[in-house]
């Protein structure tokens, strides 16, 4: 009797990778997208047979398909995600040269990401929010010059204390050998990413909560001397663009980032992008039809006119 293995990359492995694609410089990405689709394409020449809703555990190019069609979502993603993202982060430094509250503006840039990203097709998972757009924020932080890397003391207190005076230049540079912790790309002292995160605790528990982002108030709109240097914790910067105040469905979300990552692609291409993406059919269509798969679907000519449509839709609204 053979046992059946599962092969996939976990959350935790999937919010370092995107976390991973977002810091990188865009031209970098388009190559590791075209390089993936390559390979995922060369594999399904030499094992045409093998689907996504096919695997079994046992198959010996699962584990290379399951892992290329992950990376090929994730950089698809992070493609889409970008240039808005790094739009906004000017946006959010120069209000921060104009205010400096920097726990404000790292809570901003927690909150853009969050935003940002399901827009784009990807879920809020646990470790996203709790791990990867925490390191996402500290590397903002370090690129706009909002916190000196490397990281420098006081002369009394530890290397962390520059949330005290931020705006005050250090003295005295860590040592190499007192960084003993990664966070991200960057060495830390040890404990320093547990503490970093944690001052993000308020933004991680919201968007648990509201994964729309809805009930979210911009800090143009509270009270003058409200909340302290901190602010109140249900902010968002007025850079975003504004959230649907309804739940989406996730499946026409995903969807329509696939849409808009390929919006150049014919419809009938754009159906192999769904299955490639593993896009649900619209409901009704499987038991209706007879179709498995958005190209079967786009094959049947009473459908065909259907997918057009929607498709079209969704680009108008670009």
């Amino acid at each position: 009797m053979s046992l059946a293995k599962q092969y996939f990359l976990t959350e935790e492995d999937e919010a370092r990778l995107l976390a991973n694609y977002l810091v990188t410089p865009c031209d970098a990405v388009r190559d590791w997208r075209r390089r993936r689709g390559a390979s995922w394409c060369a594999l399904k020449d030499r094992h045409p047979g093998l689907r996504p809703d096919e695997y079994s555990g046992n198959h010996p190019g699962e584990s290379e398909m399951r892992t290329l069609e992950t990376e090929i979502r994730l950089l698809d993603v992070a493609l889409c995600a970008i240039g808005p993202i790094r739009t906004a982060l000017d946006g959010i430094n120069s209000r921060c040269l104009e205010r400096p509250k920097l726990l404000d503006s790292l809570r901003d840039v927690y909150d853009l990401y969050a935003s940002q990203l399901p827009k784009c097709g990807q879920p809020l998972t646990q470790p996203l929010l709790t791990d990867g757009i925490p390191v996402l924020v500290f590397t903002a932080a370090i690129d706009q010059e909002w916190i000196p890397y490397p990281l420098f003391r006081p002369q009394k207190g530890a290397a962390r204390d520059f949330l005290d005076g931020w705006r005050r230049p250090f003295r005295y540079r860590v040592k190499k050998k007192g960084l003993t912790e990664r966070f991200g790309h960057y060495r830390t002292p040890n404990g320093f990413g547990a503490w970093f995160k944690g001052h993000l605790e308020s933004r991680v528990a919201f968007w648990r909560a509201n994964p729309s982002g809805q009930g979210m108030v911009t800090r143009e709109s509270e009270p003058a001397g409200k909340g302290g240097p901190s602010g109140p914790t249900n902010a968002v910067t007025c850079a975003q663009a504004p959230i649907a105040t309804n739940m989406r469905n996730p499946d026409l979300i995903k969807r329509d980032a696939v849409i808009r990552q390929n919006s150049a692609l014919p419809a009938k291409e754009l159906c192999g992008r769904f299955d490639l993406h593993c896009v649900p059919l619209v409901e009704g269509w499987a038991d209706e039809f007879g179709v498995s798969c958005w190209v079967k679907a786009y094959a049947e000519e009473s459908l065909r006119s259907r997918i057009d449509a929607l498709i079209s839709k969704t680009r108008r609204l670009k």
